[in-house]
């Protein structure tokens, strides 16, 4: 019913936990506690078919997102999209990204945990790019402006389709967030 997140658990450095079935939710609290003693934090993971049915999550979890998949479309003024056309997509030069190169997540769900800091953020992504590049190194890219690098983009592959997966932008971008997924 609670399994180990094992890529959660490796970044935290103590055991994470992920509940996908909605049964968890119809146990009584001692059996709850029982099943999330083990655990320093548990992540609810349901697809959106099954959510509707869970109305007892506010009991022991909050609710800080969704995760939805879905098709990104830009509606992009004059200049990003000067500035996208700008921009440089080249294969990724050096595979070790540093933790200090990132610009940090400051806008993400993981900062919703209790004493997270910005570089344990930071980290989590950094690791996640790592095992994407480590899965298909020709869907990691640099995207550069002016030979100056602007962030990374790492995808995977979903049949014949290619998803951008993540992308990170360098601590000194001088482009945006959106800038960045424009190039894509």
């Amino acid at each position: 019913m609670i399994t180990q997140h094992d890529f959660n658990t490796a970044w935290w450095g103590a055991p994470v936990g992920r509940v996908t079935d909605t049964a968890f939710f119809d146990l009584s609290s001692e059996e709850q506690d029982t099943l999330c003693h083990p655990f320093s934090w548990i992540e609810w993971q349901q697809d959106e078919d099954h959510v509707a049915g869970s109305t007892r999550l506010a009991s022991r979890f909050a609710w800080v997102d969704s995760q939805i998949p879905f098709l990104l479309s830009l509606n992009l003024s004059r200049e990003v999209e000067e500035i996208a056309r700008d921009l440089d997509v080249v294969p990724l030069k050096n595979p070790e990204i540093r933790v200090e190169d990132v610009k940090p997540f400051s806008h993400e769900r993981f900062a919703a945990l209790p004493g997270v800091t910005e570089s344990q953020l930071t980290t989590r992504y950094t690791r996640w790019a790592a095992l994407l590049m480590d899965e298909d190194p020709e869907l990691a890219v640099e995207i550069r402006l002016g030979g100056q690098m602007q962030g990374w983009y790492f995808s995977r592959r979903d049949g014949k389709a290619v998803n951008l997966t993540l992308a990170m932008l360098h601590r000194k971008a001088t482009i945006s967030g959106l800038q960045l997924y424009a190039s894509a």
